[in-house]
């Protein structure tokens, strides 16, 4: 919904709390943002993203992450990507230690920032870039 006023209505500052709210559950958002600009993104499966993994919210308190040694997101730039797995953001949840959330947070909000920049650049490319992008984020969170 915040992407598409953002991409239909030019909406260029976004004030949430969606960030904070995820990561105080445990979640971390899990948007793939490549290749929405290529012709075929539609043929994508609903909801699965280009590692295989349904949903555009990880939840991390979920056991399955106990050994999962990957990032949170591949080619996220945040610290919690960069230097950090799954199975560790898990561990610190689970004792619930500060800096699980501190990680989520900042994950998350470079996750809305990237997005943002998405939506600058399909706004700049006019209606059908917006509708492609739309749509590539749609079927991430179906």
């Amino acid at each position: 919904e915040m992407t598409e006023l953002a991409c239909l209505q030019g909406i260029d500052v976004l004030g949430t709390d969606l960030p904070t709210t995820l990561a105080k559950r445990g979640m971390a958002l899990h948007l793939d943002l490549h290749g929405w600009e290529e012709a075929g993104t539609e043929d994508r499966k609903k909801g699965e993203d280009v590692a295989g993994e349904a949903g555009a919210v990880l939840d991390l308190r979920e056991d399955v992450y106990v050994r999962d040694r990957r990032p949170l997101l591949e080619g996220c730039v945040s610290l919690a990507c960069a230097d950090h797995t799954r199975a560790y953001l898990h561990h610190l949840l689970n004792e619930r230690e500060m800096l699980a959330e501190i990680l989520l947070f900042r994950h998350n909000l470079v996750v809305l920032l990237e997005l943002m920049e998405c939506v600058s650049h399909a706004r700049a490319q006019g209606d059908e870039a917006c509708g492609r992008l739309l749509e590539h984020v749609r079927k991430q969170f179906s």
